[in-house]
């Protein structure tokens, strides 16, 4: 999504008043991969990600950065 479109989703959803998994967040700030992204959680309890890279080669094309999921460094609510 472009940034617009994540924030115009971002902003539906909390006028909405619709249920966050978790709250909206920068994740892996000054990276090659960082992004911003929050979850939804559907009436079923499926979970939807919603996210908007800074960087366009880190949704398919960037190899240099492994680290996947949160760790220590870059902790939940961030």
């Amino acid at each position: 999504l472009s940034k617009d479109s994540w924030q115009q989703l971002l902003e539906q959803a909390q006028a909405k008043r619709l249920s966050f998994y978790q709250q909206p967040r920068v994740r892996f700030p000054g990276t090659s991969i960082e992004h911003h992204t929050f979850f939804l959680e559907d009436p079923s309890g499926n979970l939807l990600e919603f996210k908007h890279y800074l960087h366009e080669s880190a949704i398919f094309g960037e190899r240099e950065c492994r680290e996947v999921g949160d760790s220590s460094t870059h902790p939940a609510g961030s």
